[in-house]
């Protein structure tokens, strides 16, 4: 709690300071498909941020939220274009199929093992592995929010026999689908948009989503339990095109890359400090939460490790799968 409270102390400074007038003489826009209030957007706002108080003005991020700038289909193809300066999006597995192994659930046991991975070495060989094959100029990755959290109608989530049966709904992606199947529970692949409908009619009796989208989405309405099991914290990379990283000089593109570096460090922390005000709010709501003391998490590794690992290496190839789950 204290180190949450440093990093909030120090981000209110960043931006204090940053909010001094000032005339930039370069600007970048970096487009998401998030909402106003989405982790994309608090993501890119600590960030811009940074860059603002370390250039003292120089350069502008100009945020666009909510699909201004298009699609993240479209925003890729921008940024791999150079019409679009730089999104928030995923990890490229439009493009690169095998990077969709980074949102599998359970893949990352804590908050502190995401960090370590997306700082660390796996995270700077993924970004470079996308700059080499893309052609574009990953900066950094932060997590989408707090980490993905089961709710369901029926009963409450504490071990992996308590999801047997049970019909979630997954994001069409295959890492979800394999660990959910191999939880017991029946994988129902479904479009975001209308998840809150098949909730409340009961096509499907639960699903998986940070808190942040359980409130915005009030699945409170439509959801009694919800599991504190960290079941997926998906990765974005933060990523400009050539051609804006390009027309940088040496001297601002360090200031970027150190704005990049410190805002990997901040953002997963403001995530779950922002988790625990959501839970207080869920409970308030007449949701019950299965609390992390309570849960059996050791029961649940044990089938990712033994069941999902192998078919997520199937599916995904060895290299990444090993390279995340061997980070301590």
């Amino acid at each position: 709690m204290k180190k949450i409270v440093v990093f909030s102390v120090a981000l209110l400074v960043v931006f204090s300071m940053a909010a001094l007038p000032s005339s930039a003489k370069t600007t970048i826009k970096i487009g998401h498909v998030g909402a106003p209030i989405s982790p994309q957007q608090q993501g890119g706002e600590v960030f811009a941020a940074l860059v603002a108080y370390k250039s003292k003005g120089d350069i502008e991020i100009k945020l666009y939220h909510s699909a201004t700038l298009g699609s993240e289909q479209q925003l890729q193809e921008g940024v791999k274009s150079g019409t679009i300066d730089g999104l928030i999006a995923g990890t490229w597995e439009r493009f690169l199929p095998w990077a969709g192994v980074f949102q599998a659930p359970l893949i990352y046991r804590d908050f502190d093992h995401f960090t370590k991975v997306v700082t660390g070495p796996v995270g700077q060989e993924l970004m470079t592995t996308v700059e080499q094959e893309l052609n574009v100029k990953p900066l950094f990755i932060l997590p989408h929010g707090s980490f993905r959290r089961p709710t369901n109608s029926v009963r409450p989530i504490l071990k992996p026999a308590d999801m047997k049966g049970l019909k979630i709904r997954d994001p069409n992606v295959p890492a979800y689908s394999i660990v959910t199947k191999a939880m017991g529970a029946v994988p129902v692949p479904m479009d975001f948009a209308e998840l809150y409908m098949a909730l409340s009619r009961k096509v499907v009796d639960g699903q998986h989503n940070p808190f942040s989208h359980i409130v915005g989405s009030k699945f409170y309405e439509v959801q009694k339990y919800v599991s504190l099991l960290p079941y997926g914290l998906p990765p974005h990379i933060v990523t400009l095109s050539k051609k804006a990283w390009d027309r940088l000089d040496s001297a601002q593109q360090e200031i970027i890359m150190a704005a990049a570096k410190e805002a990997a460090l901040m953002v997963p922390a403001l995530g779950l400090a922002q988790e625990k005000e959501y839970i207080e709010l869920v409970k308030s709501k007449g949701m019950m939460v299965a609390e992390e003391k309570d849960i059996d998490l050791d029961a649940f590794l044990k089938i990712f490790n033994e069941v999902c690992v192998p078919q997520l290496k199937e599916a995904y190839g060895p290299k990444w799968v090993e390279a995340i789950v061997k980070v301590e």
